[in-house]
């Protein structure tokens, strides 16, 4: 039986599929930005998804040390090595929770660093109660290593006078996730203090 298929046969011209395909191309430039955009917020969303965690985990070591902080050495004793992970339910450096999805460096194998992120050198050690301004100091960071030996596990004002906290910068289109003392999350965009007296360095 042959089935006989009725009406008009739509035809496109070479013309229409050109211009056609041309405004596909262009509906497709215009979106791409709001695409690359939207997948950076969501790098950045993440990274301090990770950051939150980790601070989680500082206080947690903290409740069972008597209220102290950890203290970060040289390797193998950083704090992403001994400390945290145990904390965190990973094997610490180089697993996702440590490294901040903007930071494609540090998924090179050979690449020196295996962290993104900074803990505050003058809070290593010490106790946490004791800090009078919680909601002013910087805990964790994003940080970066400029390969010249500034270590990117620690971070003090040192690291925003010398520009390596502005590298970091870089990474979130102009700002850095931070996690404060008290345990709050912010992302910020202004300028990095630079003063070793400013409460967003200070520890008691």
């Amino acid at each position: 039986m042959k089935i006989r298929i009725s009406g008009p046969i739509i035809a496109f011209t070479l013309i229409e599929l050109l211009i056609t395909i041309s405004i596909i191309a262009i509906l497709a430039s215009m979106l791409l930005p709001s695409l690359q955009k939207a997948r950076g917020k969501a790098k950045e969303l993440k990274c301090a998804a990770n950051l939150k965690q980790l601070g989680t985990a500082f206080f947690m070591y903290a409740d069972e040390h008597d209220g102290y902080l950890p203290v970060s050495g040289g390797s193998p004793n950083r704090w992403c090595q001994t400390s945290i992970p145990p904390y965190t339910n990973d094997k610490g450096q180089r697993t996702p929770l440590y490294l901040c999805p903007s930071d494609s460096s540090k998924y090179n194998p050979t690449y020196y660093s295996t962290v993104s992120y900074g803990y505050k050198i003058p809070l290593h050690g010490k106790k946490l109660s004791k800090q009078n301004k919680p909601s002013l100091a910087l805990l964790l960071c994003d940080n970066a290593d400029t390969g010249d030996g500034n270590t990117p596990y620690d971070v003090s004002w040192y690291y925003a006078t010398n520009g390596i906290l502005a590298l970091a910068k870089q990474r979130h289109s102009g700002g850095i996730n931070i996690c404060f003392l008290d345990g709050h999350m912010k992302f910020w965009r202004t300028s990095i203090p630079t003063s070793s007296s400013d409460d967003f360095w200070l520890a008691q």
